[in-house]
């Protein structure tokens, strides 16, 4: 006779293998149905554009936090329109990247503005941009000329295609962009982080970025939060970052430590004093992850954070 510990074992794993089946046929579906959406580069680009080939090996990444966005999070029908975006460029934040661009969904807009760190610190003013067009798994994306006529005209800006072939933090979001908004120009905008006083830039920084944005733009900033710190110590600095955000402390995010809080205060700054210019400063976060719990190992000795938020206007100042 079977008895009760073996019979309740058996059981488990009858629950458990279920369980992965159906959870696994599900995914397996999805998955089929992204990679049905998954285009190859057209051909009726002209000659003369400059071409970013995907620098990804595999889907697989994106169409998990697709996945993972599309069955956790729901968007709200209705309520006050949101006008920016941080998002991660982390691809081990997939979900969070995906949830951050999701939340678009239920409003209409015509262009984005796109902006990241210079990573690699290639950039030799305080912005740079590019008239390329990006190759990704889901299609391919362009600058809106408008934006980068107003750009290429700022001493600010320097047109340096060169230094966006490796730029992920561009390359990293603009798939998820182009697989829930397929027909949306997105134009490329590099801050600096060479420039150790961009901050004696901030008014003519923050006058560009308004001339650009008008009713039909959302700004996204691509920025990872706390790097290279052990999980308890970057959940700290992520407490006092936000606390800085949600304050409207200009001065206190221009601020903030690089790598500890943000990769580019400089880039939350930006949206920051935009938002507080143009009555959207009602920042709420979507996701607040870290490689470590996602990773599901919480010793690792350097980690990165992550925050997906979306930036809502006022209500009451204006519709949608």
């Amino acid at each position: 006779m079977i008895n009760r510990n073996r019979l309740l074992l058996i059981t488990a794993s009858i629950v458990a293998f279920a369980t992965i089946l159906v959870y696994g046929g599900w995914i397996i579906f999805y998955s089929k149905y992204l990679i049905s959406n998954i285009k190859s580069p057209t051909t009726n680009i002209p000659t003369s554009t400059i071409i970013y080939q995907n620098t990804y090996p595999s889907a697989l990444q994106f169409m998990q936090g697709i996945y993972d966005a599309d069955h956790h999070l729901a968007v709200p029908a209705s309520g006050p329109r949101i006008r920016g975006l941080i998002v991660p460029h982390h691809l081990t934040a997939s979900e969070s990247i995906a949830s951050g661009i999701k939340m678009l969904t239920n409003q209409t807009f015509k262009k984005i503005l796109l902006i990241t760190p210079d990573h690699f610190n290639s950039c030799p003013t305080l912005l740079c941009t590019t008239p390329g067009t990006y190759q990704t798994f889901f299609g391919n994306v362009s600058p809106d000329p408008a934006a980068e006529k107003i750009l290429s005209a700022s001493p600010l800006v320097t047109v340096d295609s060169e230094m966006f072939k490796q730029e992920h933090g561009i390359f990293a979001v603009e798939p998820f962009i182009v697989h829930y908004f397929p027909d949306i120009s997105v134009t490329p905008l590099a801050i600096s982080q060479n420039k150790l006083s961009w901050t004696t830039d901030e008014s003519a920084l923050l006058q560009l970025i308004e001339h650009m944005v008008d009713s039909d733009t959302i700004v996204i900033v691509s920025s990872d939060f706390s790097h290279y710190l052990p999980l308890e110590t970057a959940n700290q600095m992520d407490k006092a970052t936000i606390k800085t955000l949600l304050a409207k402390n200009l001065n206190g995010l221009a601020s903030l430590k690089n790598p500890d809080q943000s990769d580019c205060p400089s880039c939350l700054w930006t949206l920051a004093a935009l938002a507080n210019a143009r009555s959207f400063y009602h920042p709420t976060i979507v996701l607040h992850t870290n490689s470590a719990i996602i990773l599901n190992d919480k010793n690792i000795p350097q980690t990165t954070s992550h925050f997906s938020m979306v930036w809502y206007e006022d209500a009451s100042l204006n519709s949608r």
